[in-house]
């Protein structure tokens, strides 16, 4: 079965202007740019711009994120 992994990371300001990736870890995990911005409320409830990253997985796969010191979040859909 396959598993649709997204990855919602937060962009930092510097970044936003540029459209630039966040980090290589990002790319490097396997997840690609999705297309999708939005914003979301840190922990001070601040908003603070995202972008959306995607991966495709099947059941049996391993995968790794590496730590980073950026707020984000994976979220798994199953798929067929």
């Amino acid at each position: 079965m396959r598993r649709l992994l997204f990855l919602l990371i937060v962009i930092a300001s510097c970044e936003s202007s540029s459209l630039k990736p966040p980090a290589d870890f990002v790319t490097n995990a396997g997840f690609t740019d999705a297309g999708i911005t939005g914003a979301w409320r840190d922990s001070g409830m601040n908003r603070v711009p995202y972008r959306v990253f995607v991966k495709h997985a099947s059941a049996s796969d391993t995968v790794s994120v590496p730590g980073s010191t950026r707020d984000y979040v994976v979220l798994v859909r199953p798929g067929s």
